[in-house]
């Protein structure tokens, strides 16, 4: 337990730290599902196959494609998705009991965002 804390306790912090203080509530939350969604690419192709991680790329480009924000919004969510992939790349080669651990926390997360995204 304690290599898995000292790897990835920091890059949760990081993740689950907030998004830019001038950005509203809305945009915080689509920050944050694109976290979670770029994690779950990588870490649900990882353990359950590429047909996984492909559908959190698709859930990504549908939330592209809904979202009326601007050129720098829409990159600036891109990137969110993309670095979240990267980071979980780097510290997940193999799908292990915390990466499932990670993947359940995130789906639960992701569903209430996007629960609370769509009563807007």
């Amino acid at each position: 337990m304690r290599g898995f804390s000292t790897r990835v306790l920091p890059l949760l912090l990081a993740l689950c730290g907030p998004a830019p203080a001038a950005e509203d509530a809305d945009l915080r939350d689509l920050h944050r599902l694109s976290e979670i969604l770029g994690a779950l690419s990588h870490l649900d192709g990882l353990c359950h196959g590429e047909t996984a991680g492909a559908l959190w790329r698709e859930k990504m480009s549908n939330v592209l494609g809904v979202e009326p924000g601007d050129a720098d919004r829409r990159r600036r969510l891109v990137s969110a998705f993309n670095r979240s992939r990267r980071e979980f790349a780097a510290l997940y080669r193999r799908c292990t009991p915390n990466a499932e651990a990670i993947i359940d926390a995130y789906l639960a997360e992701g569903a209430e965002l996007s629960t609370r995204l769509s009563a807007d």
